[in-house]
């Protein structure tokens, strides 16, 4: 079964996005995504698309979880194709590309009818995987057999074992004390013992009960007495404690009707009357101190004059103010200027001499060279000067390459011609692709002989038989399974007879028991029987008849029975009296004691039984057993006969596997040491091959040799001479070659430097015209007159910076005179004709001075508001005081403060009576239990305190009596209830026995939780011993070859070593060097590629007898360097011929590696970075 088409319709990001997977028939196909791209979710969709979409996913972040779709192309080994279309749903969500149902079962088929988890574990593989494989692996101790097992079936189980053998022991241990089933045992026989120890006879169970009855009617008569006693107390108490509390509540209330026209007031009205007055005589001096504030700040204000005109001119005075020091600066300023006006115009009129030109100042700024005449001259100077050296370095370079060509001529003729030695070339290449043969030899012989070493220990350790050396692995041995089917026979019958042996040992030792028991019982006195009872009285009814023939002969008939208990002859008269009297006494004696031992006799019968049915149980446990032994018997004797045709005189199954194991193990080390030998030989031939093919060569020139290795020394030294001198001839003509060019070369760039020179001096000639100056003008001069005329026009430009300067100063002055003259007009007129810079300083000054009053003025003002308001406030206090007195006058009734202040008194008199009587009325009502006030008022009326007290002694002491004489009744209740216990056991026989029932239904839970989890143990332990023994061999070989090429050599092999204990051989991976290393001591890497290896080893086994299912990989090769990452894709590659392979990968890189590792005609790329919404296929080169 292969995947043909992965088509994304409506998944995750994705819309329409198709991976083809139909070509090569058999590929390596690798789905590499950068992150984000969406491998993870592609992943995702193989397992949808096969199993079904997950009820919950996340993958429908795009598209309505109703409309995701994939689609795909499943073909099976006969080359027919399925072509499903899968949908979220939780039924019918396989359909045909028509949207139609299609049932699971025809896909199921084609996926070998395994399930999601099956094919996830099996078939598929993840970084997380392996390294949970090589952590499983190390956990294991590398057991060999876990580590196949686990390998092939895709995931560890060492974890598992360790889990169930765990649970068993958390159950049950033989000698343990805290586990569950030990403990449900002790309790299970706790209660049986109590049970037996509570099962009692009951003869004497209905007179307890009747006297039971009786207690119970009398405690109950007792009961309703206390009752109407504990009434008539609970009355006494209520009226005992409410005389107090109502004598108090009639006092208080007749207190209060003496002050009924007493006007209660607030509780706040005294505090809010002296507050009141506070507020009153607070006011007065505050008042008046308020009012000559006011008045003192109106005088102030009165006599404060500000000048309003200066101060509206106050943003001009602000300017005036800001420029008055610059404007006296820029007077300074402008002399000084002028003075270097002067200056720089006789500088201009210097130079202008030196260029020979009298002129004026204003004439030079006119006479300016344009920048373009400048520039051109400058740039023709440089030229000059780059042309010329040019030329020079031509004319040197032109020699150098001259002398070099006549160097490289006489280098040539020096030279030896080159010898031919491809042939040679070609055989030593050949021996170099054997690697190193001579050392390879030496490791095979070495391995051969250590294998043959290992055989012939192998031998001797077969203590059994002594087996010829060429009929190692031909004896007619028998198979692993017949000896684990006799094993598990005898075992069973070994079992069989252990058990019935110690069944016999307990049914003895009970036997003995009970034998002892009985002794103990009659060592007590002889216990009767119902058979005694019944002889006594056969006895006394044959005296009875005896006696009656004496006396009433003609009606005595005495039966054979009766007749049979007769004892000696019959004796007429007082004889025949006395007799019949002994008989009924013996009767009567026996029966007697039969009903008062009925315990003794019960147990007497009871162990008689048991006794007798131990001892038949023998008999037949007995019989079992002989039974038991023939049949083990006959099984030995087929077991002997079984060996026979091998001449080994077997042991016991057990060691007989062990035997057999090292039987295989030595016919696989004879083979591998056959192996050796084959290789050894091979090796050997191939060097002397390679040995005479490079000596038939080396001879004719005189290089002969002994030894393949120094044979390719000799080899290598000649070809790599004869290639230098190869290498010196060919490099002899490129650079002859080169040096001739080089001659052309200097030669024209000589010639294109002098045509250069000619052109530059036509334009030097017309650039000195556009200068005035003569055409043989040189470069030196020429610069000169630039200097100067360039000074020159620095100096008019400074000439013209500093009119400038002073224009624009004398401009400034000009208008501060005009502002300093409009504030003068209108706010200073004594100060228009005065110096603008004195003005201007006075006018500043009465300006900030103005400014200040104007400031004190607004404070002073304000102050003034404030205290106005201030002065209202406190009148509003004062008149709200004043009202609030005369409202509580008014509510007093008071004609003054005096009489206001008597009424608060009588009101707080009267207020506190009234809090004193709300807590007693309270305590009356919580007295009266239901009953109101007045009426508990009329319940005590007429009563003394007293009277109460005798009456509530005289009630105790009734209660008191009627309670001793319950606690009695009560006390002989129980004493029955026990005697009844004891006798008839209550309940408690039957609780007692449910309770053991329950305990051996909980043990039977516990045993059954317990046999699950040591059969599920057992039964996968069983499997991975089968599957070891099974597969061991050829997995274990393809690993070690997968193995050494995933380490790069650096581990050779891996082999199950028993380490002493041949039932569970561990797995140890062997070094180029012969060391031996523990899964254990692996580092985390190697141990990953081991389990890699295991994996894939069991897969190849796996797909050499099952329908191929594809591989899918995600990422395993994280922690894989660039060479082991190849040899992992290699061996992929290789699996890619058996099944189809899906790696799904986010690194770029090892798309490149696997290029390198996989034939291209089995490697696909798949790029899922998208383009245009498809995912596009990349050749594999």
């Amino acid at each position: 079964m292969k995947i043909l088409s992965l088509e994304l319709l409506r998944w995750g990001p994705f819309s329409d996005l198709a991976l083809d997977f139909s070509s090569p028939a058999r590929a390596f196909h690798l789905v590499v995504g950068s992150n984000e791209a969406g491998k993870s979710t592609t992943l995702r969709a193989v397992g949808g698309l096969l199993f079904g979409i997950p009820e919950r996913t996340n993958d429908d972040h795009r598209h309505k979880m109703s409309d995701l779709r994939i689609s795909g192309r499943i073909g099976a080994e006969d080359g027919s194709e399925l072509a499903i279309v899968r949908r979220k749903g939780r039924k019918e969500t396989l359909l045909d590309p028509a949207g139609q149902p299609l049932d699971e079962a025809i896909l199921r088929k084609l996926l070998g009818n395994i399930e999601r988890a099956q094919f996830e574990t099996m078939f598929g593989l993840s970084h997380d995987g392996l390294v949970k494989g090589g952590r499983e692996l190390a956990e294991g101790q590398g057991d060999l057999g876990e580590s196949l097992f686990g390998a092939g079936l895709g995931q560890t189980v060492a974890s598992l074992l360790r889990k169930l053998e765990g649970r068993a022991a958390e159950i049950y241990l033989p000698r343990g004390k805290k586990k569950k089933i030990n403990e449900a045992i002790d309790r299970f026989k706790e209660a049986k013992r109590r049970a037996q120890e509570l099962s009692q006879s009951a003869r004497d169970f209905e007179d307890i009960n009747k006297q039971l009855a009786d207690r119970r009617a009398e405690t109950a008569r007792i009961a309703a007495e206390l009752v109407d006693l504990g009434r008539r107390m609970r009355r006494l108490q209520r009226v005992k404690q409410a005389l107090r509390p109502i004598a108090e509540r009639a006092e208080i209330l007749a207190a209060l009707d003496a002050r009924r026209d007493v006007v209660v007031l607030p509780e706040t009205a005294a505090e809010d009357r002296r507050r009141a007055q506070a507020v009153i005589h607070e006011a007065g001096p505050r008042e008046e101190k308020l009012r000559e504030d006011v008045s003192e700040i109106e005088g102030k204000l009165a006599v404060l004059v500000v000048p309003t005109a200066l101060l509206q001119k106050g943003a001009l005075v602000r300017q005036v103010q800001g420029e008055l020091g610059s404007h006296k600066k820029a007077s300074l300023d402008a002399n000084r200027l002028r003075g270097e006006l002067r200056q720089v115009e006789d500088e201009a009129r210097a130079l202008c001499a030196r260029l020979g030109r009298a002129i004026s100042v204003e004439e030079a700024e006119a006479w300016r060279l344009s920048s373009v005449v400048s520039t051109r001259v400058r740039s023709l100077v440089k030229q000059k000067v780059e042309l010329d050296a040019a030329a020079k370095s031509a004319e040197s370079a032109l020699a150098a390459a001259e002398e070099r060509l006549d160097d490289e001529k006489r280098r040539g003729a020096a030279l030896p011609p080159p010898a031919d030695v491809e042939a040679l070339a070609h055989a030593l290449e050949v021996a170099r692709r054997e690697g190193d043969l001579d050392k390879r030899i030496q490791e095979r012989a070495r391995a051969a002989e250590s294998l043959g070493q290992r055989v012939q220990a192998g031998r001797a350790a077969l203590s059994l038989f002594d087996v010829p050396f060429d009929r190692i692995g031909n004896l007619p041995m028998p198979t692993r399974e017949t000896i684990e089917r006799f094993e598990r026979a005898l075992g069973a019958k070994d079992e069989e007879l252990r058990s019935l042996g110690q069944t016999l040992a307990d049914r003895k030792r009970k036997l003995s028991a009970l034998e002892r028991e009985l002794e103990q019982i009659r060592r007590g006195g002889a216990v009767p029987t119902e058979a005694d009872v019944a002889a006594a009285r056969g006895g006394r009814d044959a005296a009875w008849f005896e006696l009656r023939r004496v006396l009433l002969p003609e009606h005595a008939r005495a039966s054979d029975d009766v007749a049979a208990f007769r004892s000696g002859p019959s004796r007429p008269g007082i004889d025949a009296v006395l007799d019949y009297e002994a008989s009924v006494r013996r009767a009567d004696d026996l029966a007697d004691r039969l009903f008062r031992e009925a315990d003794r006799v019960a147990k007497v019968s009871q162990k008689s039984l048991e006794q007798q049915g131990i001892s038949r149980e023998l008999a037949e446990l007995d019989a079992e057993r002989v039974t038991l032994e023939a049949a083990r018997d006959e099984l030995l004797r087929q077991w002997q006969e079984l060996w026979k045709a091998s001449s080994v005189a077997p042991l016991s199954p057990a060691e007989m596997k062990g035997f057999l194991g090292q039987y295989e193990r030595l016919v696989e080390d004879k083979r591998r040491w056959a192996e050796a030998e084959s290789l050894l030989a091979q090796d050997r031939s191939l060097a002397a091959d390679h040995e005479e093919a490079l000596g038939a060569l080396l001879r004719p020139l005189g290089l002969a040799a002994k030894g393949l290795p120094a044979l390719m020394e000799r080899a290598r030294a000649v070809c790599e001479r004869e290639a230098k001198a190869q290498k010196d001839h060919e490099a002899h003509e490129r650079d002859l070659a080169r040096a001739k060019d080089q001659v052309a070369q200097c030669k024209a760039l000589l010639e294109r430097r002098r045509a250069e020179l000619g052109a530059w001096s036509a334009q030097w000639a017309e650039a000195m015209a556009g200068m005035d100056l003569p055409p043989a003008t040189g470069t030196v001069e020429a610069e000169e007159v630039l200097t100067l005329r360039s000074e020159l026009e620095k100096r008019c430009a400074d000439a013209r910076d500093r009119r400038r300067r002073i224009e624009g100063i004398e401009r400034d002055a000009r208008l501060f005179a005009e502002r300093v003259s409009e504030i003068t007009r209108a706010a200073a007129p004594d100060l228009e004709g005065a110096p603008i810079e004195h003005a201007a300083g006075l006018v500043v000054e009465r300006f900030l001075a103005a400014e200040k009053d104007e400031i004190a003025r607004q404070k002073d003002a304000q102050k003034l508001e404030e205290k106005r308001r201030e002065l209202e406030e406190v009148i509003l206090r004062r008149k709200a005081a004043e009202n609030e007195l005369g409202a509580l006058q008014a509510a007093a009734r008071a004609e003054s403060l005096a009489e206001l202040v008597d009424a608060e008194d009588r009101s707080k008199e009267v207020r506190a009576r009234k809090a004193r009587l709300a807590p007693i009325e309270d305590q009356l009502l919580h007295l009266g239990e239901g009953l109101g006030i007045e009426a508990l008022v009329a319940e005590c009326h007429g009563l003394s305190g007293d009277d109460v007290a005798a009456e509530l002694s005289s009630l105790e002491e009734q209660i008191q009596a009627k309670n001793d004489a319950k606690a009695r009744v009560e006390q002989e209740i129980g004493k029955l209830e026990e005697r009844r216990g004891r006798v008839d056991g209550g309940d408690g026989a039957a609780q007692a026995a449910a309770e053991a029932e329950g305990h051996l239904a909980a043990m039977g839970v516990l045993v059954e939780e317990y046999a699950r989890a040591r059969l599920a143990f057992r039964l996968l332990e069983d499997e991975i011993k089968h599957y070891r023994e099974r597969h061991q061999g050829p997995i274990v070989r393809r690993a070690s070859e997968l193995f050494q090429r995933l380490t790069l050599g650096s581990f050779l092999e891996i082999r199950g070593d028993d380490e002493g204990d041949e039932s569970r051989p561990v797995l140890k991976c062997v070094r180029a060097s012969g060391e031996r290393v523990g899964v254990e001591g692996l580092s985390d890497g190697t141990r990953d590629q081991l389990f890699f290896a295991l994996r894939m080893a069991s897969l190849e086994r796996h797909f050499e007898h099952n329908e191929p299912i594809p591989f899918i990989l995600d990422d395993i090769l994280v922690n894989f360097d660039d060479a082991r990452s190849r040899a992992a894709l290699s061996i992929l590659g290789d699996l890619s011929l058996k099944t189809q392979v899906l790696f799904f990968t986010h690194h770029a890189r090892v798309a490149d590696l696997a290029r390198e590792a996989v034939p291209s005609s089995r490697l696909c790329l798949h790029d899922l970075d998208t383009l245009g919404g498809r995912a596009r296929l990349r050749p594999a080169s």
